[in-house]
Parts: C-alpha cells; sequence; structure tokens
C-alpha cells in the first residue's frame, strides 16, 4: 500500500502548483495542477477503496542513496541508448556535441514550444527539475501504469515478459503523445527521445516495484537539461562537468529528498529544543 505520508506531500505540492499558478505561468499551474488533483484522488481511491495497490515511492528508507545511483546510471544509459538510436541510425543530423550535450538539447526541446520561458531562472529550474518531475513520474509510470495495467488484466510474474514490453512501449507512447497534445512538440528527434524516456521510466517502476528510481531518473534529466537550455551549462567542452552546475544538480536533489520524504533537520532540532 502506498505510504500514508504521500497524502502531506500531495497537499505540499499542490500549494506550490497553485504559486506557480498565481505567480509564475497560468497554463503550467493549471495543467500540472489539474495532472496533481487526478492523481491525488486516484491516490485515495486506492488507499480507501483498495481499488489497487500502488507501488511504493519507496520500498525500504535505507536503500535511498543505492536508489539515487541507480537512477544515475539508469541516466547515463539513457543518454548513450537515445545518442545511439538518434545519431547512429541517422534519425537526425550528426552532432559536434557530446552525447550528455546533444541528447540533453533534445529534451530540453520539449520545453520550447510551452510559455514557461520567461521570468525567473532560478523558478525555471525548480520548475522543470524538482515539481513536474514528481507529478509527471507518479502520474504517468505509476498510476495511470497501474491502473492501466489493472484494466488490461496484466498479471505480474517476473520482469522479463512480453507484457512488461508492452506496457512500456505503451506508456513511453502515452507520455509521448502527452507532450505532442499539452505542450504542441514536433520536433521528431525531441520526440523519440521523450518516448524512449517514458519507456525506461515504465520499465524501472516495474524492475523495482517502486517510484523513486524513475523519479530521480526524471529529476536529474530534467534539471540538466534546464541548465543546458537556460546557459548554466552542466556539461561544457564536451564532457567537462560545470562545478556551478553539480551544486545547483546538489541543490534540486536534497530539496527533492525534503520534499519526498518530509525529514526536514532543521524543523527536527527546532522541535527537539522546544521541548
Amino acid at each position: 500500500m502506498a505510504r500514508l505520508f504521500e497524502a502531506d506531500d500531495y497537499i505540499l505540492v499542490n500549494v506550490l502548483l497553485l504559486f506557480l499558478l498565481i505567480n509564475f505561468n497560468l497554463e503550467i499551474g493549471t495543467i500540472y495542477g489539474l495532472m496533481a488533483i487526478v492523481d491525488w484522488i486516484a491516490y485515495y481511491i486506492a488507499l480507501d477503496k483498495s481499488a489497487i495497490t500502488l507501488f511504493p515511492i519507496e520500498k525500504d528508507k535505507r536503500n535511498r542513496m543505492i536508489n539515487i545511483a541507480w537512477a544515475m546510471g539508469a541516466y547515463v544509459a539513457f543518454i548513450f541508448v537515445v545518442n545511439f538510436i538518434v545519431v547512429r541510425l541517422n534519425v537526425a543530423p550528426s552532432s559536434t556535441l557530446s552525447p550528455f550535450e546533444y541528447v540533453s538539447q533534445l529534451i530540453s526541446g520539449t520545453f520550447s514550444a510551452s510559455p514557461i520561458l520567461y521570468g525567473s531562472r532560478f523558478l525555471k529550474v525548480i520548475v522543470w527539475g524538482l515539481l513536474i518531475p514528481i507529478i509527471e513520474t507518479r502520474f504517468f509510470f505509476r498510476t495511470l501504469l497501474q491502473w492501466g495495467q489493472k484494466s488490461a488484466g496484466f498479471k505480474y510474474t517476473s520482469f522479463f515478459t512480453i507484457q512488461t514490453l508492452l506496457l512500456s512501449v505503451f506508456f513511453g507512447a502515452v507520455f509521448t503523445v502527452f507532450h505532442i497534445v499539452a505542450k504542441g512538440i514536433t520536433n521528431n528527434s525531441s520526440l523519440l527521445v521523450t518516448f524512449i524516456f517514458g519507456a525506461v521510466s515504465t520499465a524501472l517502476v516495474l524492475y523495482f516495484r517502486e517510484a523513486i528510481q524513475a523519479i530521480f531518473l526524471h529529476i536529474i534529466t530534467n534539471t540538466i537539461a534546464t541548465m543546458q537550455q537556460l546557459g548554466i551549462g552542466f556539461f561544457t567542452d564536451g564532457l567537462r562537468i560545470n562545478s556551478s552546475g553539480v551544486l545547483i544538480l546538489a541543490g534540486i536533489l536534497l530539496a527533492t529528498w525534503m520534499l519526498l520524504f518530509q525529514e526536514l533537520p532543521l524543523i527536527n532540532v527546532i522541535g527537539g529544543i522546544s521541548k
């Protein structure tokens, strides 16, 4: 069963989305606010009505650092798989950029059609690097995935089955269609990257039976792509890593840790003093 602290997490995320709707961007706040609300309702239906047993965000908190390592490994593998398919198979013209720079550029192309490219650079990193990955991963690759799996009558027996492949392909396609319809993306290479990313995220959730690896993968991917687009640059001159980019990514991961797991050391210390 999904862990109870997610109820608090949904409230926090929706409050942040309301702030974005009022102060940052009406369209993006509305789209993702509604998505989060639908996911919130589905969470309570699953919890209260026992309609389905949702995968937890994490099964064992002792494995968090290992899960981040899995996400980083999945990110590297994703980059090279996409680079091979897009470049080597001539889906798109070859590029002089490194694989990490090129794929991040394609991923950031899924942002360009939306009106979010205005205002605070800091908020753009927070929105695309933290909030949207959490909302999209839970909605598409946990809630919709498990409701779809139940509706189709798929019984999970093993990860290495034709059903897992079909689910990964289908929800990769669903994730891609969302980006076409909601954001008007028409770049074939960016759409292919989106499809592969959706399929990989689905596979991660099905393999680990929890969402945390896919969430961190989404956060790492989006944060790096957003920094590349904003000119902050995580990767520079090929595979050289910008120290400022590392600090920003570390900050986003820390903020995610605090938001998802609600472990705020400062609050705990203040609470201990007050006692």
